[in-house]
């Protein structure tokens, strides 16, 4: 019996023990996650769902955010060690939110096709240019020619009204280039094609019987830099006319306004009036408000109005369009003419677009009568390069062949 009651009691002393034991880790294991509580920090995962336009009728369904942990409890975390550590909450992990992203192929886009434009000026065509600086030949890599004699005495323009008589070129058909040596390759294939110009100050390796139009492209470094050094060689070397600033009508030209035109004009280019032909800057053929001819017209009260007016004993245009508007590029001539106090017209720049076939009819429907009309005093197409006047560095395209020979 004694033995039995002794057994019974070693028992209950056992299990006292596991349940003193037992309740004594579970506090433990709740102060443990009191610890983690206060060094726990809540991650909001937000997720962006793109739809594409049109297929919006099935959405995506999101996972809801996890709901926040009431203040009391995230109050109580800091205050663990003056607190029962029973009272701590147990802190939840936040929900991964995944969403599968919808991948949808954005519709396809029939090509619009435009109207014929108001303006012809078609800037496709354009000098490519990745930095907003024209293509032109940095003088300061180029070894100027020698100086022969001039051929024959420009004539002497009258400062800001110079008469425009007599062109001072030895045949209207130019050559608009960046590599002198193409130009030369082209000049050989061109017996009409008698000057050139590289919308730069220093003609490179140009040969010498061709005659350079040195420009000066803007009013800023770096074509000022060596705009008087270069100029006078060219004048030395028997130029018989400056070309003046390249589009300051279009603003990713030389951009400036008809007033700034005029007075850079006037210091930069007007000391050299008498010495050779002044040419106005050149304009595009756009119509926008502002450009092309309406510019023109503005740059020439500009010279009117200011002290000693411009140096212009003719004015300089450009002209792109379509093959099929060829009529308006003589339309567009003629109003120049008329804005430029009747003074000579040069077309310094102008090309149509099209196929090589319409190309082709253009140049022999335009340059017969570019030659004839009497006000127009020299013109050169855009331009000699590949893809333009050259199949190659070496070859002269089907539209550069015409433009080369055709009478």
């Amino acid at each position: 019996m004694l033995t039995s009651k002794a057994l019974t009691a070693a028992v209950l002393t056992v299990l006292t023990g596991q349940a003193v034991a037992a309740n004594s880790h579970r506090h433990l294991h709740r102060a443990e996650i009191a610890k983690r509580a206060m060094h726990t920090e809540w991650v909001t995962v937000q997720a962006t769902v793109y739809v594409t336009a049109g297929q919006e009728s099935q959405p995506t369904t999101v996972a809801e955010a996890p709901q926040q942990v009431s203040q009391e409890a995230v109050a109580q975390a800091p205050q663990a060690e003056k607190q029962a550590v029973a009272e701590n909450p147990v802190v939840p992990e936040a929900p991964v939110v995944s969403v599968a992203p919808v991948v949808s192929q954005a519709p396809a886009v029939a090509p619009v096709v435009a109207p014929a434009p108001t303006t012809t000026l078609a800037t496709s065509v354009k000098p490519a240019s990745t930095t907003a600086e024209p293509i032109i030949e940095i003088s300061a890599s180029i070894d100027l020619p020698s100086v022969p004699e001039p051929s024959k005495e420009p004539e002497t323009p009258s400062g800001g009204s110079g008469s425009g008589s007599g062109s001072g070129v030895s045949g209207k058909r130019g050559i608009a280039y960046n590599d002198a040596n193409m130009a030369n390759i082209f000049a050989e294939s061109c017996e009409s094609c008698r000057w050139a110009y590289s919308w730069g100050s220093a003609p490179g390796s140009l040969e010498k019987n061709i005659q350079y139009i040195p420009m000066l492209w803007g009013d800023s470094s770096p074509y000022t830099d060596d705009w008087d050094q270069n100029c006078r060689s060219a004048l030395d070397a028997g130029s018989p006319a400056i070309l003046s600033f390249n589009e300051p009508d279009h603003p990713e030209q030389s951009n400036m306004s008809p007033s700034q035109a005029a007075s850079a004009h006037a210091n930069l280019i007007n000391p050299y009036a008498g010495q050779a032909l002044i040419g106005s800057p050149a304009v595009t053929n756009s119509g926008d408000p502002g450009m092309g001819l309406e510019w023109l017209q503005s740059f020439m009260d500009a010279c009117k109005a200011q002290d000693g007016g411009c140096a212009i004993d003719f004015c300089a245009v450009h002209w792109y369009s379509e093959a099929q508007y060829a009529d308006t590029l003589f339309d567009h001539i003629e109003k120049a003419h008329e804005i430029c106090d009747n003074k000579p017209i040069w077309l310094t720049e102008f090309a149509p677009t099209g196929s090589d076939a319409d190309k082709e009819d253009f140049m022999k429907t335009v340059i017969p009568k570019l030659d004839a009309v009497e006000y127009l005093d020299a013109y050169s197409y855009f331009m000699v390069s590949e893809g333009n006047l050259m199949s190659s560095v070496s070859s002269l395209s089907s539209v550069g062949s015409l433009y080369a020979s055709v009478a």
